[in-house]
């Protein structure tokens, strides 16, 4: 927020939509980074610390499952952070709050109706289903208004893409794992190691920009220069 008030102040429009799109999408690849692996791995590592008996779907809906559905809840109410903290240095404090507060008592509600009728499962399923509405359409819907671009705009700047390279780390990283067969903690961990670096290589090929591929190989080069000179300099 600290950067985007000086653009608000000097009205420096384009700085913050290009903060908004492109803040949106790299911020969605490190949130969808940890969601994929709460996906593939999540219900594993339930078992391994606490038992295999929570995975059991008797009665419907196991805590692997609870799980499961609240890793994407919690994905989708992190993505639209840039555009909340767009809200606030834009002092657009009145419309966040709103939304937020409509989205609470949405989860509370919908929580209670779903919880008597399928268990803790449809407790998750309560939390959800208003984060979609609330933090995947309306809030980044308003930021878009604010910042006079559509909100297809920024699908296609920061949802499609995410989805594009999170589908494919998914598909690609269960079709490994069950071939691996990786079990323990050590298998958990290496297999968290698989997904991520996984993960990481389609954002690097199917998101990220090329003048950021450009700016992360001169970062990562003078790092390594910095560490040959160090090298030699210990010797």
């Amino acid at each position: 927020m600290q950067i985007i008030i000086p653009m608000d102040v000097d009205n420096k429009l384009d700085n913050m939509r290009s903060l908004f799109l492109k803040g949106s999408r790299y911020l969605g690849g490190l949130i969808l980074l940890i969601t994929v692996n709460m996906l593939l791995i999540g219900p594993a590592f339930l078992a391994q610390w606490m038992g295999p008996e929570f995975l059991d779907r008797s009665p419907p809906g196991s805590s692997g499952d609870v799980l499961l559905v609240l890793a994407v809840a919690n994905a989708i109410w992190l993505f639209p952070s840039v555009g909340g903290q767009i809200l606030y240095g834009r002092r657009k404090h009145k419309a966040y709050a709103i939304i937020i507060i409509l989205d609470c008592l949405a989860k509370v509600i919908l929580s209670v109706i779903l919880v008597r009728k399928m268990g803790m499962i449809g407790a998750a399923w309560g939390v959800l289903i208003p984060s979609v509405f609330s933090m995947a359409i309306a809030l980044p819907w308003y930021a878009s208004r604010l910042l006079e671009v559509s909100y297809w705009q920024f699908a296609r700047a920061a949802i499609l893409p995410n989805l594009a390279v999170g589908a494919a780390a998914f598909l690609a990283g269960r079709f490994l794992l069950e071939r691996i067969h990786l079990g323990g903690w050590p298998g958990l961990f290496l297999s968290g190691a698989v997904v991520s670096l996984l993960h990481l290589t389609l954002a690097y090929f199917m998101m990220i920009e090329k003048d950021v591929k450009a700016d992360l190989a001169r970062i990562i080069g003078g790092k390594i220069s910095a560490l040959a000179l160090m090298a030699r300099g210990g010797k």
